[in-house]
Formats: structure tokens, sequence, C-alpha cells
């Protein structure tokens, strides 16, 4: 499980429709200087681990949380989100 704060400077600091700059993206790279690269998408969430490539599965908060994001970031406001490894 991968638990993720968003705070107030990664919404400020995020880009809408940007999915490696939301603040998702962005608070997720602050979490821990061994993640590389972070893509956030509709279904699932892509981290660059080291040399681990991670995905993790899009909650609906989290869905939610990525569209209001994407049509006006100052609507959305910081929140915690919980993501499940997906295994293949």
């Amino acid at each position: 499980m991968l638990k993720v704060k968003v705070m107030k400077k990664h919404i400020a600091n995020g880009e809408c429709g940007e999915p490696e700059f939301c603040a998702i993206a962005l608070a997720i790279l602050d979490s821990d200087k061994k993640i590389t690269k972070v893509r956030v998408g509709y279904n699932e969430l892509n981290i660059e681990y080291g040399k681990e490539n991670l995905t993790y599965q899009m909650t609906k908060k989290s869905k939610r949380f990525v569209s209001k994001f994407d049509d006006n970031k100052k609507s959305v406001k910081p929140d915690t989100f919980i993501f499940k490894l997906m295994t293949f």
C-alpha cells in the first residue's frame, strides 16, 4: 500500500492535465527521494522507484480528485489517498 498526503503546495505547484506533474504526482515525488518518476493515469498510477516500476490502482476518491483538479485546481483541497499495489 502507498499512503499519499497531498498538501496545499502540491496543489499550487501542480499542472492541470499533466500526468507527471499533477498534485498527486508531486506529493508522491516529495515522499521518497528514490522515486524518480510518477505518472498518474485514470485507472492506475505508475512509479519508477530506483530500478523498479510499480503500478498502483487508482481509487474512486483519487479519480474524482484528479478530475476536479484537471478542471480547476482551485476546486480541490489537501487530502490523503491510499493506493493498492497491482499484481500481474
